[in-house]
């Protein structure tokens, strides 16, 4: 009875290890993982598209509750992060030329109605019109996952970025 329990472990565990249900490690250590090598931006990046995109998961709440979620999985929860420019949603603003791919950027929505909100800074779609390829999440609790748009970030009042490990 013995040897039939512990082989009937030894199959749900293999089988839990296969499907990649076995990672009981937290701070995103599997996704890390499968994050090629390279800057700490890439590593923001990459993980934030196997949420989106792989694993399409639904992450309830706001844009900062993604983009949060995002860097915690990376490995970089709040205390393995760095607030590089802050200032008040009123400005003054943070200077474009600064920007970072993997940049946690909070700025004035000016293509949803002026609201606050975050997202992960790629690269520019228009760097003269300060037109950013981002990575980001709707917010008010719809049910989808995060995707890529566009946003002007002519006014970013907040940047963080991840301290290296």
């Amino acid at each position: 009875m013995l040897k039939a329990l512990s082989a009937i472990t030894s199959v749900l565990i293999l089988s839990f290890y296969l499907t990649g249900c076995a990672s009981l490690q937290t701070g995103g250590s599997r996704i890390k993982s499968r994050v090629p090598g390279g800057t700490l931006g890439q590593e923001i990046l990459r993980t934030a598209e196997i949420i989106a995109f792989e694993q399409k998961r639904i992450i309830r709440g706001s844009c900062w509750d993604f983009v949060n979620e995002v860097y915690n999985e990376a490995g970089y929860p709040e205390n393995k992060r760095t607030i590089f420019f802050k200032s008040s949603s009123a400005g003054p603003y943070a200077n474009v030329n600064d920007l970072k791919p993997g940049d946690w950027v909070m700025h004035i929505n000016m293509e949803y109605n002026n609201v606050e909100h975050s997202s992960i800074f790629i690269g520019w779609a228009d760097r003269g019109k300060k037109l950013a390829k981002v990575l980001d999440y709707a917010g008010m609790d719809k049910a989808r996952s995060g995707g890529y748009d566009k946003h002007t970030y002519a006014k970013i009042f907040c940047i963080v970025r991840p301290l290296k490990k």
